[in-house]
């Protein structure tokens, strides 16, 4: 359990980076027709402290499909089928599980001095820098889906104790990222 004082800058700091993320998509968004600036600023003004891709595909604006897309051509990330990777226990070890389900990403692999991260927002860079700090290692990401990234994390750090523990992960995750 982290003190109070570096959970709330913790807190903090996934805020910002939640926010600059929007910031970020939202410019995606425009620049690729998507979506009308003032159609986002509105959706922005809802949902202020909520990644906006999470607001868009939970309200049925856009699918995860399309945004998971536009990143790929746009970021030139790669797309990975983590749920079928094999766990890393080198990476796994290096990231605790409450950090990685609040940032929304999970270690893949380690080699030398770079880790490979799975996360579903490419645009928070926060959530980078974060495990950058973490590991002293210079990180990649690649790009999987909600679900593969539940199904992974589960993989890696194991499931909750509970027969719950579904609801419980996705619940958690939710409330990391102000949906819930």
């Amino acid at each position: 359990m982290m003190p109070d004082d570096q959970s709330d800058e913790l807190q903090g700091r996934t805020r910002r980076g939640t926010r600059a993320a929007s910031r970020r998509l939202a410019r995606m968004l425009v620049e690729h027709d998507a979506m009308a600036q003032d159609e986002l600023l509105d959706i922005q003004e809802q949902h202020p402290d909520e990644y906006l891709g999470d607001v868009l595909i939970r309200e049925g604006i856009l699918l995860e499909s399309y945004l998971q897309g536009l990143f790929i051509r746009a970021l030139h990330i790669p797309w990975l089928a983590v749920d079928r990777c094999e766990v890393c226990h080198e990476a796994a070890v290096l990231l605790p599980k409450d950090l990685c389900r609040d940032l929304r990403i999970v270690p893949i692999s380690r080699a030398r001095d770079f880790l490979t991260i799975a996360c579903i927002n490419p645009l928070n860079e926060e959530a980078l820098n974060q495990a950058h700090e973490i590991t002293g290692l210079k990180v990649r990401s690649v790009l999987c889906s909600q679900d593969q990234f539940l199904t992974y994390l589960k993989m890696v750090y194991g499931a909750e104790q509970s027969e719950d523990s579904d609801e419980e992960e996705e619940a958690a995750i939710a409330s990391a990222t102000g949906n819930g």
